[in-house]
């Protein structure tokens, strides 16, 4: 074997075993001092490259090491992309699509611009590369959010905007990346041809995602062997990225869709046996890909940047939380959005592999101060997971967010206890539909669990005191969503030909009054 691929393969087994070490540090003294595992791996990451030269790309020729360290960081996003996606929460999504829609669109080109003329201001570097360095910190990281998201164990609805806001804002700082690189590289600019081709890379990016998802279920309704499964999850990922990449159109909004995609319909091509088994394959992905993506993303910093430019990386990580304040709050205008909420959401916003990667891209162009761009780019990243990465779970738990007490609790674990229950009894009904197993074995399974979900149920309806308020408060939300997908299926009717406008207007003025009815009473419960 090739000596230099030897060591790779050594390097990468290393990288494995700093990624467990990790882990582990990460788990032993997160209690005492709450350190986040994205941190403990970057450090780990500067400390096996810069330090001690154990994982070292320095040595690679220049277009080996720009496609190396693209391939790594592609294949992470996509995988950490598809896993976020495929656990995002569809419904949670559309109702945030407006605070999602502006956090990852405007808030984007207010910080670009901010971060751009504060540079400016204080170093006297030329604007338009002042303004590159705010298009490259202008995205609020994936891997950075969904790995603190997670660790944190936040409220489903805050958890999706921060994934959904992160996922999506990538097509817009990499697009506005790329026009004002091409204004430096000499290109002619061109307002509406960049818009054109920011619509071009979202809707794309979607239309890729939507399409290929489709197809995967289709294959998934079909599909008999539960071993192709995860699989098929693989191969989707893959080719929903790679070939929105290659016809130019955004490979992260295409992995993100094609996640939701699947998910949305898991219910009609997943039995909850695959279900799970997918659940966890991707789960076990995501750490693999975490740990690589912020190991390697520490051995690209060298020591001397972050030490040159470590009062401006300060500065630059506070203007960020100052513009995302701001741009929190022209967001949610009209919103009754909790301010603890608010300020997690601007909190949230790390910065880390996206602009790292878009900034080796620099570096191989060879631009004109690409070394003191790689710098303040650097710089910001690790104070940025060093600063809201450290501070987050104080913050989190002072802010009270995400905190049920012992009756919400256990009235959770119920619904939980029901909801396997009646997964079990579906699962033993396909089994028997399927004939892999005869009526007596059917039988026998089936009362045992008929009669846990029996005493689930019975202790769900005799709910008191909190518990019962978190009843009404579940039964009225299904109200909500019941009589939206009514008054949507009512306008498809009409739209259809088979309702009369009269009748169109009676049943939707009957429908709007029961659903305005449930809003105000869920609204009453708080």
């Amino acid at each position: 074997m090739n000596e230099s691929i030897e060591i790779l393969i050594v390097e990468f087994c290393l990288l494995i075993i700093l990624g467990i070490f990790a882990s582990y540090i990460s788990e032993r003294i997160n209690k005492p001092i709450k350190i986040p595992e994205i941190f403990t791996l970057i450090v780990l990451g500067i400390l096996a490259g810069p330090v001690f030269h154990i994982f070292d790309l320095s040595t690679l020729d220049p277009a080996t090491y720009q496609h190396l360290i693209h391939f790594l960081i592609s294949v992470c996003l996509l995988t950490l992309l598809f896993e976020g996606g495929f656990n995002l929460h569809f419904r949670e999504f559309l109702k945030n699509l407006r605070l999602i829609g502006i956090l990852a669109t405007a808030g984007v080109l207010i910080t670009t611009a901010g971060v751009g003329f504060v540079i400016h201001y204080i170093t006297g570097i030329e604007l338009i590369y002042c303004l590159l360095i705010g298009a490259i910190l202008a995205a609020t990281d994936p891997a950075s959010v969904i790995a603190l998201g997670r660790s944190l164990k936040l409220p489903k609805e805050l958890t999706t905007t921060l994934e959904g806001e992160s996922s999506y804002n990538d097509a817009t700082s990499i697009i506005l990346f790329f026009v004002i690189l091409s204004v430096i590289m000499g290109e002619s600019f061109s307002l509406s041809a960049s818009s054109l081709e920011f619509i071009k890379m979202l809707l794309g990016g979607i239309f890729v995602g939507a399409v290929f998802g489709l197809i995967v279920n289709e294959i998934l309704k079909r599909n008999k062997n539960e071993n192709y499964t995860i699989w098929l999850t693989i191969l989707l990922a893959v080719l929903s990225f790679f070939i929105a990449e290659h016809f130019e159109v955004s490979g992260v909004i295409a992995c993100v869709t094609a996640g939701m995609v699947i998910s949305a319909a898991r219910s009609d091509t997943l039995s909850p046996r695959e279900y799970r088994a997918v659940l966890d394959f991707w789960e076990f992905a995501r750490f693999g890909a975490n740990s690589v993506i912020f190991l390697v993303l520490g051995t690209l910093m060298k020591i001397d940047y972050l030490t040159h430019y470590f009062a401006l990386g300060v500065l630059v990580v506070f203007v960020l939380i100052i513009l995302r304040f701001i741009i929190v709050e022209i967001a949610s205008f009209g919103m009754k959005m909790k301010r603890a909420w608010k300020i997690a959401i601007v909190w949230a916003g790390l910065r880390g592999s996206v602009p790292m990667l878009l900034v080796a891209t620099v570096v191989a162009l060879g631009i004109k101060g690409h070394d003191a761009i790689a710098g303040i780019v650097a710089s910001v990243v690790f104070l940025s997971i060093a600063i809201q990465g450290l501070t987050s779970a104080p913050l989190i738990e002072k802010l009270n967010i995400g905190k049920i007490s012992k009756s919400e609790e256990k009235y959770e674990e119920m619904k939980a206890h029901y909801r396997v229950l009646k997964a079990g009894r579906e699962s033993l009904k396909n089994k028997l539909d399927d004939e892999l197993i005869d009526e007596v074995i059917y039988n026998s399974i089936s009362g045992e669990i008929e009669n846990e979900i029996n005493l689930i149920e019975e202790k769900i309806d005799s709910a008191v005191g909190r518990e019962k308020k978190l009843k009404e408060k579940d039964i009225l939300q299904t109200k909500v969503a019941i009589y939206e997908d009514m008054i949507a299926k009512i306008r498809e009717e009409f739209m259809s030909g088979a309702l009369s406008d009269a009748a169109y207007r009676d049943l939707r003025e009957e429908m709007d009054k029961k659903l305005l009815k449930a809003a105000l009473e869920l609204k009453k419960l708080g």
